[in-house]
C-alpha cells in the first residue's frame, strides 16, 4: 500500500497526539504511574541527616527572631515551636508554617516559619512525604551550657556491664 503525503502527516500528527496524551498504539490509557511509597527508614534517615544539616547551617538566622523575641523580656524564654513545611521536588520549600509554639508570642513562631520558606534543603527520595514537622527547641545561653557540661560528666563515669551469674 502506497502512502502519499497526506495520509503520511495525518499518522505522524496521530502519532505525536497519542504520545502527548499519554496512551500507546494500541489505544489503551497508560497507567498512572505514581512513584511507589519509600521505606520508612529512608524517610527518618533523610530527615535526621538532611533537613537537620540544612536547619544546622541556618541556625543563626533562626536565632536572629529567638533574640528578637528574648528582647521584650518575656516571662517564658525557653520552650519548642513545631514547623510544618512542604518541600517541592528540588528542596525549596514552598510553604510552612508554626503548628505549635510553646511561647506566649505568636509572632515568634511565624518569625522561624517565614525563615524556612527561604531555606533550600537536599531534595526528598521520590515517593517521600514532602510535608515534614521538625521540632526546635530554644533554651537560654545557661540552660545550653549547663546541659553540655551535663552531657560531658556523664560521658566520663565508666561504663557499669553487667556480670552474668557463675
Amino acid at each position: 500500500m502506497k502512502m502519499d503525503s497526506k495520509n503520511l502527516i495525518i499518522v505522524v500528527l496521530i502519532v505525536i497526539v497519542a504520545f502527548l496524551t499519554g496512551r500507546n498504539f494500541s489505544g489503551q490509557q497508560k497507567a498512572n504511574s505514581a512513584p511507589a511509597p519509600i521505606d520508612p527508614k529512608i524517610a527518618v534517615a533523610y530527615k535526621q541527616k538532611e533537613v537537620a544539616k540544612t536547619i544546622r547551617e541556618n541556625a543563626k538566622d533562626i536565632q536572629k527572631c529567638y533574640l528578637s523575641y528574648l528582647e521584650n523580656k518575656p516571662e517564658m524564654n525557653e520552650g519548642v515551636i513545631k514547623i510544618l513545611f512542604k518541600l517541592r521536588e528540588n528542596g525549596s520549600v514552598e510553604s510552612s508554617e508554626a503548628v505549635s509554639n510553646d511561647f506566649e508570642n505568636i509572632s515568634f513562631g511565624d518569625c522561624v516559619a517565614k525563615k524556612f520558606e527561604r531555606y533550600y534543603f537536599a531534595p526528598p527520595p521520590i515517593g517521600m512525604n514532602r510535608n515534614i514537622l521538625h521540632e526546635l527547641a530554644f533554651k537560654t545561653q545557661e540552660t545550653a551550657e549547663r546541659e553540655a557540661k551535663e552531657r560531658s560528666e556523664q560521658s566520663a563515669l565508666p561504663k557499669i556491664l553487667p556480670v552474668s551469674p557463675q
